[in-house]
């Protein structure tokens, strides 16, 4: 027994270099919260996938393999952004691993619809409703990408004015190409005979006006 006591403070002194880095690593000197559970914060901002269907998908990876025990969430929109933000807490290396998984997801989502202005499409000759089959038979013939949902008439009838739901560059070559088609031999039998009609009105407006010039001319020399 004596000679066991002997040899322990040797021992100690012999062993105590190899096992302080581990101890170090488990033990706080303060006594604080043990350095291996030391929590971080880290912020990934996702360009295309909502942080809701990032957090889900994480939550059921931890859920399945228990890779992220310490992670907790925070959602957090920017008005008038490009991106949604995800901050993520957690021990160092669940964060980093997470934060990696979550920008590789972000990748895989399609990238935000494009907004489509609402542009008006003027016409001199031809109605909206006359003018809106046609550029749709144009396009689906020349290979046009012009879907039905992008031309609208408004109000709903003869009446109704044409506009086109898109890009404005689209908006741009959809009016020059309006244009083209904008003449009155291009209507229907009912735009063309009141084409006609108000041409043989002005006429007979104008030619009355002569005649009657002519007229009263002559009678004031009588």
């Amino acid at each position: 027994m004596r000679k066991l006591i002997v040899w322990i403070p040797p021992l100690i002194i012999f062993l105590f270099p190899v096992l302080s880095p581990a101890l170090e690593e488990f033990t706080d000197p303060l006594g604080e919260e043990p350095l291996a559970f030391e929590r971080t914060v880290e912020m990934v901002i996702l360009r295309r996938a909502e942080p809701a269907r990032i957090r889900e998908n994480l939550s059921l990876l931890n859920r399945t393999w228990g890779i992220f025990p310490s992670l907790q969430y925070l959602e957090l929109s920017v008005p008038e952004s490009d991106g949604e933000l995800l901050f993520l807490r957690g021990r160092k290396d669940e964060v980093a691993r997470a934060a990696r998984i979550a920008e590789g997801m972000d990748r895989f989502y399609p990238p935000p619809p494009e907004p489509r202005p609402l542009a008006p499409i003027p016409l001199s000759h031809l109605r909206g409703t006359a003018m809106r089959p046609k550029l749709l038979s144009l396009a689906a013939a020349s290979g046009l990408e012009l879907a039905a949902d992008q031309l609208l008439v408004f109000p709903p009838g003869p009446a109704g004015s044409l506009f086109f739901r898109g890009p404005a560059p689209e908006a741009r070559q959809l009016r020059e190409l309006t244009a083209e088609l904008d003449q009155p031999r291009h209507g229907s039998w009912r735009d063309l005979a009141a084409a006609f009609t108000g041409a043989f009105r002005r006429d007979l407006s104008s030619s009355f006006l002569t005649v009657a010039t002519y007229a009263a001319s002559a009678l004031l020399l009588l």
